[in-house]
């Protein structure tokens, strides 16, 4: 091997190993400072330890989680063309594809994790897909990377909401950088400033991991003082009322109403309008999380009624003429209906609460909103919203759809990776999102309900699902369905009553063996903490 002032010849090798090492140099940055990495790099590496270390460690996390389609192992080690030609010619949801993208989305996670979580595009609905299968497949490391990555700029929020809108409380940045929280990014196309929902957004996935862990020093501790001051920012930022006694939200934003001049849009539609209904949604979750929180443990029981009053007075949502959700509260402003975002569905995705139980009027009008909606330019993470949305519905027919058009059409690649438009453009939001994406066809579940097999299709007859933390403060040991059968094993991390369902009805339910119910849709066990519940359903 030699040098050749910026190339490396290597001839006659057997084996080659390459080790590279990237340093940020933002501070205390001087010309030569290279030598102390390279003296560091001047080391005996041995290709085997470093293989064994690597493995020991992704292992040890990758096994945390799986998904299975009863697949042949022959199939199973087709290579990313083999199975993309096979998807061309075959069937769009090729179970091994989707297994490997399970696998591929959950390794992205924990490789793209270092000292900053995976950072690619805006802390919306990029960021939150590249991470959105950590809570549920048992990352908790790297979501805690995530955690702290916003925790540490709480600072520079609080200058945001102080000098952009002379408010208390806290506003994030949807451009956060390595080291600062600060709004430095103006346009008049892309107002981003006027987006109050940023960080309350963000905090849904400090709330899921609540969810799914149980952790109540979490819970006191890091989610409760950050959503006091969301909380109060949206207290100040939206002060004014309509005639009707509701608080106004304006300057308001919703993603993407600022077409490009080729695609037509309504008249008089704005990127900043009054009461975008993602806004709405997200401060409304940011107080029914804070007043359960504060009621789960016995704390700011003084302030809980002046909570439970500024929620009382948020807007109301409206409908189109066809009973879809419109994307902005307030009267005469046109609906676009071929934009890629869907941020208007947040209550349903990635919000925890909503279904067609406990706001069947809600969940019917996102469902028409969903399947009205073009695909503007046909970028990926407003399809993977919209799939997410169609699974949460249990919209079998969208769900299908949604899903065979991201595995068909471009947005998977060779090497398994994934792109932001068709054939073009390399980005992670898909590949973040699958594993999430599969477990949610598999199993939903919300505090106090857990169904079996809401969004799958029948062409995956079969399947096997292993390492689910749910949303009930429980975890999915495994879960394994048939034709004929579902069977599965729930650990509850506390005291609680699940509602069991299978929507499409069961012949039959068995808990540890007794029937408990027949000819039915769902129904009720008692879960203690630690106590492992076989579930046995006949379909």
């Amino acid at each position: 091997m030699e040098g050749t002032g910026r190339k490396v010849s290597v001839r006659d090798a057997k084996s080659l190993l390459v080790i590279s090492k990237t340093v940020k140099l933002e501070k205390n940055f001087r010309f030569g400072c290279g030598k102390e990495l390279k003296k560091e790099m001047q080391k005996n590496f041995d290709f085997e330890e470093l293989r064994k270390e690597n493995q020991t460690y992704l292992g040890e996390k990758m096994r945390r989680s799986g998904i299975r389609f009863r697949s042949d192992d022959q199939d199973y080690e087709m290579a990313g063309e083999e199975l993309l030609a096979q998807i061309h010619t075959k069937g769009q949801l090729d179970p091994v594809m989707l297994e490997k993208l399970y696998d591929m989305g959950r390794f992205y996670q924990i490789a793209d994790t270092g000292t900053i979580p995976p950072l690619w595009g805006q802390h919306n609905i990029n960021t939150n897909l590249q991470v959105c299968s950590g809570n549920s497949t048992g990352l908790f490391e790297e979501m805690d990377t995530y955690f702290r990555y916003y925790e540490n700029k709480f600072e520079d929020f609080r200058i945001n909401a102080q000098r952009l809108f002379g408010a208390r409380g806290v506003l994030a940045s949807i451009h956060c950088d390595y080291d600062s929280g600060l709004l430095y990014h103006f346009s008049s196309t892309y107002p981003h400033y006027c987006w109050t929902g940023c960080l309350g957004w963000i905090y849904n996935e400090f709330w899921g991991y609540y969810l799914v862990t149980g952790d109540k020093k979490f819970l006191e501790e890091r989610i409760i003082p950050a959503l006091k001051e969301i909380a109060l920012f949206f207290e100040d930022y939206a002060c004014d009322r309509d005639e009707n006694g509701r608080t106004i939200f304006y300057p308001s934003f919703s993603p993407e109403n600022p077409t490009p001049y080729y695609i037509q849009k309504p008249e008089g539609l704005c990127a900043t309008s009054i009461n975008s209904v993602m806004d709405i949604m997200i401060c409304r979750e940011v107080l029914d999380h804070l007043i359960e929180g504060c009621k789960e443990l016995g704390i700011e029981k003084e302030q809980i009624p002046h909570w439970e009053k500024q929620r009382k007075e948020l807007p109301v949502y409206l409908l189109d003429e066809e009973g879809g959700l419109k994307e902005w509260a307030w009267p005469g402003i046109p609906e676009n209906y071929n934009h890629r975002h869907v941020s208007h569905h947040y209550a349903l995705w990635p919000g925890h609460e909503l279904t067609w139980e406990n706001e069947p009027e809600l969940a019917r009008a996102i469902m028409i909103s969903n399947r009205k909606r073009g695909h503007q330019d046909e970028s990926a993470h407003g399809i993977i919203h919209r799939l997410f949305s169609a699974i949460r519905l249990k919209d079998l027919e969208d769900t299908v759809y949604n899903l065979q058009y991201l595995m068909s059409h471009g947005y998977v690649t060779k090497a398994l990776n994934t792109n932001h438009y068709p054939y073009a453009v390399r980005f992670p939001d898909l590949q973040g999102a699958m594993p999430a994406i599969l477990a949610e066809m598999c199993v939903f579940s919300s505090p106090g309900m857990v169904e079996f097999l809401p969004a799958m299709p029948e062409t995956l007859k079969t399947g096997r699902i292993e390492g689910i933390w749910l949303y009930t403060w429980m975890k999915l040991e495994y879960m394994e369905w048939s034709p004929e059968w579902i069977k599965a094993d729930l650990v509850s991390v506390r005291d609680q009553k699940i509602e069991i369902m299978y929507r499409r009805g069961a012949s039959e339910f068995r808990i540890n063996g007794n029937i408990l119910g027949k000819d039915q849709k769902s129904i009720t066990a008692a879960f203690q903490a630690g106590e492992k519940i076989s579930v046995m359903i006949r379909r």
